[in-house]
């Protein structure tokens, strides 16, 4: 791991204190990388490659169980990072997912969260489905893989209007 003038200098595959070491330069770039994106828990030691977050063990739970379609998750020490899931996660962002989520109009409970949500166990685990179920969402997952892949040349991604999904069938 490297640092040339204002960009990751990327090594083939990280692992462990490797790993972590380049965790901690993105988390000292973005200080939201410190706390879990979804429910404000400190230090957090999962991630999202869909979105470049990063979230606690309780909130990981609920994102491997969206699908990896939706939250491709991978544990920051135990998990190898090849160098473009280390470009993917450098393109991302706790701070600039949050900024993108309050620009299309998503609800402050959905990020924090918050609020009630019919079938889920808690309300966390209901915000997180709703947050990561949206057009809004959608749009951020694929606006950072063109990204982090060095295609297009949008520099933000398309604001998409935040729409609540429909609600889950009933069993």
């Amino acid at each position: 791991l490297g640092w040339g003038p204002g960009v990751f200098v990327f090594r083939m595959s990280l692992y462990g204190r490797e790993a972590m070491a380049f965790f901690d330069k993105l988390k000292e770039a973005d200080a939201g990388n410190g706390k879990c994106v979804d429910c404000g828990a400190n230090s957090p030691l999962w991630a999202s490659l869909s979105y470049g977050t990063y979230f606690c063990l309780e909130c990981s739970g609920v994102h491997r169980n969206l699908g990896v379609h939706i939250s491709f998750v991978r544990s920051l020490n135990m998990d190898s990072w090849s160098e473009q899931q280390q470009q993917r996660m450098t393109c991302g962002g706790n701070t600039a997912f949050r900024q993108y989520l309050r620009q299309c109009g998503m609800p402050e409970e959905l990020q924090s969260g918050g609020g009630q949500f019919a079938g889920c166990e808690s309300q966390a685990e209901g915000a997180i489905r709703q947050k990561y179920n949206t057009r809004s969402a959608a749009a951020y997952r694929a606006w950072l893989a063109e990204r982090s892949r060095g295609e297009g040349g949008a520099p933000a991604p398309p604001s998409v209007p935040y729409e609540p999904p429909p609600p889950p069938p009933k069993k």
